[in-house]
């Protein structure tokens, strides 16, 4: 629903230290917010951010079935294998 959409993107820099959301759906942006003085085009600090969302990816992965186990490098289930996560 776009409306709940756009109202969720517009609440939540309201209500915290929100720099920036984008909203992904099959692979595709849906939604995207920047909090001033911040642009999509601004560096960000992620502290464990992207650690934790790549673990959760791998994890994913693996209970899918593509990927064996966390021992397996990860470069084998890449774009090139046609994989999508």
């Amino acid at each position: 629903d776009p409306a709940k959409l756009d109202a969720a993107i517009n609440f939540a820099p309201q209500h915290s230290n929100t720099q920036g959301i984008l909203v992904l759906r099959h692979g595709y942006v849906v939604g995207e917010r920047y909090v001033a003085p911040f642009a999509a085009a601004t560096r960000h600090e992620s502290y464990s951010v992207a650690k934790s969302f790549s673990s959760a990816l791998v994890g994913i992965a693996i209970g899918s079935g593509l990927l064996s186990g966390v021992d397996e490098p990860i470069c084998r289930a890449g774009p090139a294998q046609g994989i999508r996560i």
